[in-house]
């Protein structure tokens, strides 16, 4: 059966993990690190450079820091036409620092409060790690981290803090739920993410397994198949192919292009070509319902192939022989 067909019944809530969880565990790489902290705090300042170091000011300590009063916003930088960026709790924050040389480079703190000191306005949040900056403050890591995506992050335990002028702007970092067929927004090559937490005590909370394998998702290396009965996805390396004829996938439309995305599998990961490059990390689900919506609806909107990510219905047309695999859980079809 094809995969709008599965989905007969199914409500598309974008926010909901649906898949459900699979299999949790704590990979611990504390042992191997020799900068590891044997009595991590939950606060510590950040020894950052700033712009200028003759501006440098002395961190506080956390008991001056709540003394401190609490700010909605701090306005950043003001543009020609007099238009303010403010920054704000939640936002993620691009931060400059020493050595620092493109825009990929920034590094980037998630935002939980802003407290003034003066004439001083202090930003609090939690560090997004790199897979580089893991490897050079964990020795030995770099294996153990290794299904981390380009542009993927691990957002840190603990809160440091850093003034307001080493902001220089604010970005989006998407929280990445990997269990999940759909997403609130597609995911692609170059989209910032994150999936794990790093604790203080060493451990990175919470991998979740996948496939028969038990493996970590690595969007730069697997290529998987969901099966919306099992609620899970399988990598295609691990998993049979199927002997299934592509004609019993086909849901006909009055659009080629419509009848191509209705029929396709739900897949992610290492896809080759641009076409797929910006929805390839989180895959092929919630464009596949957001489609099935319109044609159960009978109507589609004039400009759907625009409301889809960039190259996605390219992709589907180009695309209409993909091989199909038996789900190890159920046997169905994938």
């Amino acid at each position: 059966m094809h995969a709008a067909g599965l989905l007969d019944g199914y409500k598309p809530d974008p926010l909901a993990a649906v898949g459900g969880i699979k299999a949790e565990r704590d990979l611990d790489i504390a042992p191997l690190c020799r900068a590891h902290s044997a009595n991590p705090t939950s606060f510590r300042t950040t020894t950052m450079p700033r712009k200028a170091a003759q501006n440098r000011v002395k961190e506080p300590s956390f008991a001056l820091w709540v003394k401190m009063p609490l700010l909605p916003d701090a306005v950043l930088k003001t543009d020609s036409d007099g238009k303010e960026l403010k920054l704000r709790p939640g936002d993620v924050a691009c931060v400059i620092h020493e050595g620092f040389k493109a825009d990929n480079l920034y590094w980037k703190m998630r935002v939980d409060e802003l407290r003034q000191d003066g004439r001083h306005v202090w930003v609090i949040g939690r560090w997004f790690n790199s897979s580089a900056d893991i490897a050079a403050t964990f020795e030995n890591t770099a294996d153990l981290v290794g299904f981390l995506g380009k542009t993927e992050l691990m957002i840190s335990e603990h809160q440091e803090s850093t003034l307001l002028g080493s902001v220089e702007d604010v970005c989006h970092v998407v929280k990445f739920r990997d269990t999940a067929f759909i997403t609130d927004k597609p995911l692609g090559y170059n989209t910032w993410c994150y999936r794990f937490k790093l604790m203080d005590n060493g451990r990175i909370a919470k991998l979740t397994s996948h496939c028969i394998c038990g493996e970590v998702y690595n969007p730069d290396k697997s290529v998987q198949r969901f099966c919306i009965t099992c609620g899970k996805w399988f990598d295609i390396y691990c998993i049979l192919l199927s002997a299934a004829n592509q004609s019993a996938f086909t849901l006909e439309t009055s659009s080629k292009t419509a009848t191509s995305i209705l029929g396709m599998p739900i897949v992610r990961g290492a896809l080759t070509g641009p076409l797929a490059s910006s929805w390839r990390v989180s895959g092929s689900g919630a464009m596949i319902v957001k489609v099935l919506g319109w044609y159960r609806a009978g109507a589609f909107p004039e400009d759907w192939k625009r409301q889809l990510p960039k190259g996605f219905a390219e992709y589907a047309s180009n695309n209409t022989a993909l091989p199909r695999y038996e789900c190890p859980g159920c046997s169905a079809v994938i």
